[in-house]
């Protein structure tokens, strides 16, 4: 007897999808470093601060690369909170 390996049917995704809405776009701490005229060293040093913005999204592949991904308005709010740009 074979097993359901899905529970959700692409249709029922679709209109969980269109339900739903699209995302929030998210920035990459390259993309956010470019925007405020830092390194992404830079940035990178400041978002290990604890007051900081926590990622949203964080991706790692099996060989230890990963890119990390923020809510744009939230660095730009905390950003200028901190005396930045």
């Amino acid at each position: 007897m074979p097993t359901k390996k899905f529970t959700e049917s692409m249709g029922d995704m679709a209109k969980r999808h269109r339900r739903n809405g699209r995302k929030k776009p998210l920035r990459s701490v390259s993309e956010l470093a470019q925007e405020f005229g830092l390194s992404p060293a830079q940035l990178s040093t400041y978002l290990r601060s604890p007051d900081s913005p926590k990622p949203v999204f964080k991706h790692k592949s099996a060989f230890g690369r990963g890119n990390t991904w923020y809510d744009p308005k939230e660095v730009r709010d905390w950003m200028k909170a901190r005396g930045g740009k």
